[in-house]
Parts: C-alpha cells; sequence; structure tokens
C-alpha cells in the first residue's frame, strides 16, 4: 500500500536562466492565503465580483500572479507559517521582476500541479463541500461559484479557466 510519505509532495522543474526551479501544487494553506491577500482574488472566485474590468485585473494581476508564484515555489515542509510567510514576501520580490514568459512558465506548471482536472471541477468541489458544511450545521455558506454570466473576458469549461471564449462543438452548445 502506498502512503503520502511515499509520493511526497508532487514538483515539476521549470527551467529559468540556466537552472531549474521547482514548482509545487498550490496548498490550501497558499490558497487561502493568496484569497486573504488579494480581496478581488476571493470575490472573482465566490462570485461576489460582477463585473471584473480590465482596470481591476491591471490594478490586482502583476501582484497577485508574483504572490502565486512565490507560492508556488516555496516549499511549506518543516517551517512555521511565520518563516514560510516571511520567505513567500521575499520570493513574490523577485517574481515580480522576472520577464512574462519566464511568469507564464512558472505559472502554468503551478495550475497543472494545483488543479490537474481544471479550476472548474476543483470549485465544483468545493461548492459541494460548502453545501455538506452548511447541511450539517445549519449556516449559511456562500457558494464559490456563480450562474451569472461573468464579464471579465474568462469562462469556466469542464477543464478550467479559459481566457476568452470556450471553443466547443457546434453540438454541445447550450
Amino acid at each position: 500500500m502506498t502512503s503520502l510519505l511515499d509520493i511526497g509532495p508532487l514538483t515539476e522543474e521549470v527551467p529559468v536562466g540556466g537552472k531549474s526551479v521547482t514548482v509545487y501544487g498550490v496548498t490550501p494553506e497558499g490558497f487561502f492565503f493568496l484569497l486573504h491577500k488579494f480581496p478581488l482574488l476571493a470575490e472573482m472566485f465566490s462570485g461576489g465580483q460582477k463585473n471584473v474590468d480590465m482596470n481591476s485585473l491591471q490594478a490586482v494581476a502583476p501582484d497577485c500572479i508574483a504572490y502565486a508564484l512565490a507560492v508556488a515555489t516555496t516549499s511549506r515542509a518543516y517551517m512555521t507559517n511565520k518563516d514560510w510567510i516571511a520567505i513567500v514576501e521575499s520570493t513574490a520580490n523577485i517574481a515580480m521582476n522576472l520577464p512574462a514568459h519566464v511568469q507564464m512558465a512558472l505559472f502554468h506548471s503551478a495550475i497543472r500541479l494545483t488543479f490537474p482536472e481544471g479550476i472548474g471541477p476543483f470549485m465544483e468541489a468545493v461548492d459541494r463541500l460548502a453545501e455538506s458544511i452548511n447541511r450539517v450545521s445549519g449556516q449559511t455558506v456562500p457558494v464559490t461559484t456563480s450562474s451569472k454570466p461573468s464579464h471579465s473576458g474568462f469562462e469556466m469549461d469542464s477543464r478550467g479557466m479559459r481566457l476568452g471564449k470556450i471553443a466547443r462543438p457546434a453540438s454541445s452548445r447550450h
């Protein structure tokens, strides 16, 4: 039988400037750190942000991407929360200055490791968990997705987030 100790964290190596950077899937702790640090990101994931416009994205995206890269390239193993956050802060300052193509290579690796089935199925699982908690506790738990169309340019399909219109065969369009 295989245990988590046998597989360890799932990682990918991404070549950057003649070296190799280890990328980890973002843990729940890292995910909530990003949601707390970037309230607009939290609103986007919860469906609370009705109109995400380019100005809003421009304001938050560079820092948010840098912090996401820092979280995805900083191992949480054997560190206290305070030490981990300090390293993430330092790493984000470096990530902000990487060329766009390097940031995208690291970001795509982090997305693959964090959401192997895509962002859509992950958000559906979060919705199911919230509904279960709601049923058990009898309290209202906000849903994480919205059935209203987004004006952000991002659309969800069963594999995750895509920029722009989703390419679907004509037979599967609703």
